[in-house]
């Protein structure tokens, strides 16, 4: 597990049996919170939590 997409992208070009897991997302941009085998992606959503949790708060 990790959010160094660095990490994960050489390692999905470098290691075979490297399975990555990402949670799916839906057509509005939500997490659906079910996992499912994805390549690395260069994003965490973090404005996503962002906007949920401190957004809100403003």
């Amino acid at each position: 597990m990790t959010h160094f997409y660095e990490l994960a992208s050489w390692a999905s070009g470098q290691l075979e049996d490297a399975v990555f897991l990402s949670p799916e997302r839906t057509p509005m941009g939500s997490s659906s919170y079910k996992l499912s085998s994805q390549e690395p992606s260069p994003t965490s959503y973090g404005e996503d939590l962002y906007d949920q949790i401190i957004g809100q708060q403003q």
